[in-house]
């Protein structure tokens, strides 16, 4: 018996200890949950548009005209001295060149800045831009007060990008967040903001990349989403719209082990802003006129680099190995990232044209409800103490199981002790009976009134009942020196 009970303490031991490391792991792993809301919500963030084009169809002419008029193609003749009618002809040379052979051209003949003095730059592309609210004390729609909206010009590798970015009146850092309400306010109903742009200079591109992006950072990587729309010679048009997504994961310990790139200390606005930092800072060691394909150059007036299109085939297995070294910096995710998923609504086309009459991109609010995705943790320290408190609870009461015989032999020592106690109680009790009964022998002998003596019998025998009720095994005992103490009589008189 000794044996089987320290066998089954011994089990309880293990079984626990190994719940309570499974327990253990289970919290310390900081796995998460992922929580998709989807949902249209009450607030929502106003985002940047970007508009890239092809380098040759961001050439500003007749600035190449002016600044360069020899730099032309190998079978190209321009006899015409007019400026405009020259800037065609070389227009028209470059075109039949090709857009790819044109870029090696740039490449051999430009490094960034001074290409950018002779493209298009976005404060001349924009006719205006509205972000239309309710405002103030008039009633209807007047140009937003609250938010401004700015233009900037950037070159990406072989295209150039237009950025349009509206924001905070009062706070210019802060991103526009307004209520999905004010939107009724609207001429057409759901309208955020529209870009008119200079149809004399879009009708000539050939294509344009839309992006709508998260206003925190640019559109960077090859990876991103876009649309894009063919410009037509009339003015056009362009409905777009967009499906929103947000992606919230947890920083360490949790298992995402995502990281805030928007607050690092070297200034960077994303996780792909870091990585392309990297890549140009790596590549300018390798070559100081060398700058990364397809990574966006912010401030192209100040870079003297060259553009990498055709270099990069020379470096490839270098570039490779930056890559690699780079990739490491940015294993951690993004812990807030917002997508925005661009799409064509529809398109129109003008049909009275007057040179007055711009190309529009009207930009809507989300028609769809937002995809909302928040990581939680999967196990909270409340319910890990829980966990382990329960755990406690079960293995100590089945550990108290081979204490039953114990506790049943205390429990058995108690009895007797009580039965001890109770008899001599009783035997206590027993000497004061003879001693009443005397008494009322004596006092039925002196008086003719038998009710006093009545009810003190009756009270003794009510006395000797509660013994007799209390400690029934010891009956027998009672019974035979009752019949000793008092008479035969007795019982018959008082009941």
């Amino acid at each position: 018996m000794f044996l089987l009970e320290k066998l089954l303490t011994l089990f309880c031991i293990i079984v626990c200890s190994y719940q309570l490391y499974l327990t253990t792991v289970d919290y310390l792993e900081y796995n998460v949950v992922t929580l998709l809301d989807i949902d249209f919500p009450d607030w929502f963030t106003a985002p940047d548009v970007t508009l890239c084009v092809q380098f040759i169809d961001a050439v500003n002419w007749t600035a190449w005209t002016i600044h360069h008029p020899d730099l032309l193609p190998d079978n190209c003749t321009i006899i015409d001295d007019d400026k405009e009618n020259r800037s065609k002809h070389i227009r028209q040379c470059f075109t039949e060149m090709g857009k790819d052979d044109f870029e090696g051209f740039v490449e051999r003949h430009f490094n960034v800045a001074k290409f950018y003095k002779i493209i298009i730059k976005a404060e001349s592309l924009f006719i205006d831009i509205t972000f239309y609210n309710k405002t103030g004390y008039f009633n209807g729609l007047q140009r937003n007060h609250e938010v401004f909206c700015t233009t900037r010009t950037y070159l990406r590798d072989p295209h150039v990008c237009y950025h349009v970015a509206c924001r905070n009146g009062t706070n210019p850092s802060d991103y526009a967040r307004f209520n999905r309400k004010r939107l009724i306010h609207a001429p057409n109903l759901g309208i955020l903001y529209i870009l008119d742009l200079h149809n004399e200079i879009f009708q000539f591109w050939d294509h344009v990349f839309v992006y709508i992006h998260s206003p925190l950072d640019l559109p960077r990587g090859p990876i991103h989403s876009y649309t894009f729309v063919k410009p037509k010679e009339k003015p056009s048009l362009f409905l777009i719209s967009f499906v929103s997504m947000n992606d919230s994961l947890l920083e360490p310990p949790y298992a995402t082990n995502c990281r805030n790139y928007h607050d690092d200390v070297e200034g960077t606005r994303s996780l792909m802003h870091k990585y392309e930092k990297c890549l140009n800072n790596q590549t300018l060691q390798l070559n100081p006129g060398f700058l990364m394909y397809q990574t966006m150059i912010e401030n192209p007036q100040e870079v003297e680099a060259n553009f990498s299109n055709r270099l990069r085939y020379k470096y490839k297995d270098k570039l490779n190995e930056i890559r690699t070294e780079c990739g490491k910096l940015v294993e951690q995710p993004e812990c807030k990232s917002l997508y925005f998923i661009p799409y064509i609504v529809g398109y129109e086309r003008f049909l009275i044209v007057n040179e007055n009459i711009p190309s529009i991109f009207t930009i809507f609010a989300p028609t769809n409800p937002d995809i909302k995705l928040v990581k939680s943790p999967a196990v909270l320290l409340e319910t890990y103490v829980v966990n382990i408190g329960s755990i406690l609870g079960i293995w100590f009461g089945f550990s108290m199981v081979n204490l039953l015989g114990s506790l049943g032999n205390h429990l058995l020592k108690l009895k007797n002790i009580s039965n001890f106690a109770w008899y001599n109680i009783l035997h206590l009790h027993e000497g004061r009976m003879k001693a009443v009964n005397l008494n009322g022998e004596q006092m039925d002998q002196k008086q003719n009134n038998v009710e006093r003596p009545t009810i003190m019998y009756y009270r003794t025998y009510g006395l000797s009942s509660r013994f007799r009720a209390a400690i029934p095994e010891s009956r027998s005992i009672i019974e035979s020196r009752r019949s000793q103490s008092i008479r035969p009589g007795y019982f018959k008189e008082t009941m």
